[in-house]
């Protein structure tokens, strides 16, 4: 196997060079330790990621990667696993935002307490019955 091929191999198309081609002698080629294998198997799962996207051209498995590969991808990962978070906690606030509207487009409701339907007061965030006061 060629010495670039090796460096290929280590630190595939997608990973950023630290340093300019003609000089890869210096690149990082330690293989990646167990953790950072494992940890990144773990992020790609989270994230649904695919790894041959993140690392591009010649990659072949994680095994392969260096300890910089893995430490680049397990950075990226992290990101990507953040800005989701980020989506979701958007997406949950919006909803809550959306039943709190709504609640207020639906004041008639059956009171436990009348035992009818009776329009509905927002207190606060609750619902309370407009005749008994009894909480929704």
């Amino acid at each position: 196997m060629r010495w670039s091929e090796k460096v290929d191999k280590a630190n595939p198309g997608g990973v950023p060079r630290i340093v300019h081609y003609k000089d890869q002698a210096f690149m990082p080629l330690e293989p990646s330790s167990d953790a950072q294998r494992v940890y990144l198997e773990s992020l790609l799962d989270q994230t649904g990621f695919d790894a041959r996207n993140l690392f591009g051209e010649a990659f072949e498995t994680i095994d392969d990667l260096s300890s910089w590969a893995a430490s680049w991808g397990i950075e990226q990962l992290l990101e990507t696993r953040a800005a989701q978070e980020e989506d979701a906690q958007a997406v949950k606030k919006m909803m809550a935002a959306l039943m709190l509207d709504r609640m207020h487009e639906m004041p008639v409701r059956r009171c436990r307490a009348c035992d009818e339907d009776r329009p509905f007061k927002v207190h606060g965030r609750a619902l309370h019955c407009a005749s008994c006061g009894q909480a929704a």
